[in-house]
């Protein structure tokens, strides 16, 4: 059973959901399942994903933006499962940094590690796992120092992406540049077809929130 999990700096609590506690600083330490959630402070966000406890074996990330958990995030864990273990890897602070307004995520961060549990059955019984990374530490990043960031400081052994997926400084990446730099690096890099999530409806915040 999950008992709430560490997002965006702060540990919402099942029994106070109503309130968040900061946790500026200090890493957030939680019960149950909770565990598969982390956001990484600037000291710890480039740490082996292959030393997280529990994990097995080698890493493939599944990058992008998670909000809604939705049935096309589930196939890109699915896809990742298929390799390794299966971690989504996104930033935390993006709308502080670029100076967007704040807005809450579709899925609760309270709920983020239930959603992923539930996944296990869809991903050949390997749960997947969130990394939050601070947005701030890779903007700057070009795609080819992101790419070797992932490889050899997360240590990980493949990508799995949408094909509308854009990366590196000022969205210099897409999908293509993102295969052709994985084969330099030596890792498999795959490219998803993501699922609608109804009819007429496309796999995105606003569809989602159209989509009732």
């Amino acid at each position: 059973m999950c008992h709430g999990t560490c997002i965006n700096h702060y540990f919402v609590s099942p029994i106070r959901s109503a309130s968040a506690v900061r946790s500026r600083g200090k890493r957030c330490v939680t019960t149950g399942c909770s565990h598969l959630v982390e956001e990484c402070s600037t000291r710890t966000w480039s740490k082996p994903l292959t030393a997280v406890a529990g994990v097995a074996g080698p890493v493939v990330v599944a990058l992008g933006k998670f909000d809604g958990m939705h049935q096309g995030h589930r196939l890109l864990a699915q896809q990742a499962a298929s390799s390794g273990s299966p971690f989504l890897l996104s930033f935390s602070g993006m709308a502080e940094v670029l100076g967007w307004p704040a807005r809450l995520p579709l899925v609760a961060p309270s709920d983020r590690a239930r959603v992923l549990a539930s996944w296990t059955s869809h991903c050949q019984g390997r749960t997947p796992r969130q990394r939050y990374i601070p947005f701030a530490m890779v903007r700057t990043l070009s795609p080819e120092a992101f790419v070797k960031t992932l490889v050899e400081d997360l240590q990980i052994s493949g990508i799995v992406v949408g094909q509308n997926y854009r990366f590196g400084y000022k969205a210099a990446g897409d999908s293509k540049l993102l295969q052709a730099l994985g084969e330099a690096h030596g890792i498999h890099v795959d490219i998803v077809d993501l699922v609608g999530a109804g009819p007429g409806c496309g796999i995105s915040r606003a569809a989602l929130q159209a989509c009732g």
